[in-house]
């Protein structure tokens, strides 16, 4: 008796609909099945590769990860990813070691990617990944685009002043209060309450 034939009409496998069979033998006398991927591409497949898991898809997922590995934010994200996973990256004490990480739906294998392109949008001209809060992992509710004031405004290591029952750094207190840096720094080393340095005018030379 010869080997009971396995209907695979009308299953699917992964983004695959199998659609009829073709009545053609190959290799290991397996036959082919016409399918329908998700994509809409109509594709033969020897129906025991489908039942092995081989094929999931047409080659559509492939083609189109590849596509995104040319995007100019690939580098972005990879670098994401480095400072968050890789202990020999370059800034990783100041990411993953201190338990900084990048969210499931960005560091997802298949389509991180992906939705790391869709959720942040085109890089403006100029600006570069950043955290709102630098406690906080990489997430679409905590990244922005960001210019490198912004940025340098952001750090960990900035000295914040707390006045009026608000917290800044010292120089977004500046930009408020048209101080110049070096103003607002030489009044702290005199030991100037937040209060005066903000609040006493700068004198004029004549």
């Amino acid at each position: 008796m010869g080997r009971k034939k396995i209907d695979m009409i009308g299953k699917k496998f992964g983004k695959i609909l199998v659609l009829e069979n073709i009545e053609n033998k190959t290799i290991n006398d397996s036959s082919k099945v016409k399918c329908l991927c998700d994509c809409g591409n109509i594709k033969s497949i020897r129906s025991l590769l489908l039942r092995k898991g081989i094929y999931t898809d047409c080659g559509c997922v492939r083609i189109r990860r590849n596509s995104f590995l040319k995007h100019e934010l690939f580098v972005t994200w990879k670098d994401m990813n480095s400072r968050c996973y890789y202990p020999k990256a370059q800034y990783y004490k100041n990411y993953g070691g201190r338990g900084i990480k990048v969210c499931d739906r960005w560091r997802n294998k298949i389509n991180g990617l992906e939705n790391f392109i869709n959720d942040m949008g085109d890089r403006p001209k100029g600006y570069s990944l950043d955290r709102k809060d630098n406690n906080k992992d990489y997430s679409p509710r905590n990244c922005r685009w960001a210019t490198n004031t912004q940025q340098c405004r952001n750090r960990t290591n900035n000295r914040l002043f707390e006045y009026k029952g608000v917290s800044r750094s010292i120089a977004e207190w500046c930009e408020i209060y048209k101080i110049k840096y070096s103003s607002f720094y030489s009044r702290t080393v005199r030991g100037w309450s937040i209060e005066k340095i903000l609040e006493t005018p700068i004198k004029k030379i004549i």
